[in-house]
């Protein structure tokens, strides 16, 4: 969101959306109005964080592993002006990941010279994917491939590269499930200095492990929630409210009025608002699309052990990789094309960010909405969709 960055996209004639609260992270769209098929970039929250930081410490030199449109790097190269920044990304994160680099490369070199980007995979080509031979690093933003094997691999890859007295960020930690992945490396590497810090005012959840950078650890140490909202909600049936004739939920000192013609997006941080949509919605059929993911496999879990609850619920998932199969020898799962020819749709849970995908496959074949299904569009069409509530923390 740096002036900079943003008009820098403009005069190549694409708007970046920087997120707002139904979808935190940024995408970038083209002339026609188009959300480019490529991975998003940090949010409102993860910048500010280095904006602060640099009053507190810049680093000289950083590696970026992941790239897609390059919106986080080049924020990063206008925060940290004076700084070298090498980035690699393998072009596999969407159809137009390699638009997304050639953008990024078109904006470098007109306005940002000191940073370079590099076609390859993390950690392989992490050796040959910098400026020189003898390039160091004072930082690192982790933001590839997001399971924890990867993540362990990204992070021994780079760190023979990293200076003494340096900072690793990982990004999306929360969302993909990620912190005792990054907890198990500040173990494993505590002899070398270390330290695990976890941030959660970050919407999608960010894990840092630093070294020998003193002058950070009481910052950092107070930016920690010790203890966090989602894990002290109360109990559901204290949580779901039938007032009068408004089948009202309240939630976090919020009254939500939700209608029958809505999303209800499910952080991942937190079953209770999944329980809050059952409860919400007996009487109707819920689609829930995802079935592979963190979120969606905790739903699935939550499911099967409280089927004498929710044994009588109509509930679907939507799941293109595994669609004409069973989910726990109970659930269907239908596939998107499915879901596109329904007439009508009661209500849609989101068990995962949809993007441009669902964008382009529900909108383009639905004829008649009753549901907007979406919690992650980004596009003119956006102001279409009032009737989406956005229930999270």
């Amino acid at each position: 969101m740096h002036p900079k960055v943003v008009n820098a996209y403009n005069e190549l004639g694409y708007k970046v959306h920087i997120g707002n609260n139904m979808s935190f992270s940024a995408k970038i769209i083209d002339a026609e109005g188009n959300v480019l098929d490529v991975g998003g970039g940090m949010c409102v929250e993860d910048i500010s964080f280095w904006v602060f930081l640099k009053s507190i410490w810049t680093p000289s030199s950083m590696y970026i592993i992941g790239n897609a449109f390059g919106y986080s790097a080049l924020n990063m190269a206008a925060i940290f002006d004076e700084s070298v920044i090498d980035v690699i990304d393998a072009e596999i994160e969407g159809a137009e990941n390699e638009i997304g680099s050639l953008i990024t490369k078109a904006i470098a070199d007109k306005h940002f010279n000191k940073l370079s980007l590099f076609k390859g995979f993390s950690p392989e080509d992490i050796p040959h994917c910098r400026r020189d031979l003898e390039q160091r690093y004072d930082c690192c933003i982790v933001d590839g491939l997001h399971n924890p094997e990867q993540l362990k691999k990204d992070f021994i890859g780079i760190k023979k590269f990293l200076n003494e007295s340096s900072l690793v960020y990982f990004h999306d930690a929360g969302t993909f499930d990620l912190y005792s992945a990054v907890e198990e490396l500040a173990s494993d590497f505590y002899c070398e200095g270390w330290k695990f810090y976890r941030l959660d005012f970050v919407p999608f959840g960010v894990a840092i492990l630093c070294r020998g950078l003193d002058i950070l650890d009481s910052w950092l140490s107070s930016l920690l929630s010790p203890i966090l909202e989602w894990r002290a909600v109360p109990a559901v049936d204290n949580a779901l409210g039938i007032i009068g004739k408004r089948e009202a939920i309240i939630y976090g000192g919020n009254l939500y009025n939700p209608t029958a013609k809505e999303t209800i997006f499910c952080s991942d941080s937190s079953i209770n608002l999944f329980r809050l949509s059952l409860l919400h919605c007996k009487s109707k059929r819920l689609f829930i699309y995802g079935a592979r993911g963190v979120l969606a496999g905790k739903i699935i879990d939550f499911l099967h052990a409280n089927a004498m609850n929710y044994g009588n619920y109509d509930i679907v998932f939507v799941d293109k990789a595994i669609s004409g199969c069973k989910i726990k020898d109970k659930w269907d799962v239908i596939h998107p094309d499915v879901l596109c020819e329904m007439n009508e749709v009661d209500v849609l849970i989101a068990a995962e960010f949809s993007g441009a995908d669902i964008q382009k496959s529900l909108i383009g074949k639905m004829k008649s909405l009753n549901l907007y299904p979406l919690h992650d569009v980004h596009s003119p069409a956006w102001e279409l969709i009032r009737n989406a509530y956005l229930l999270s923390i």
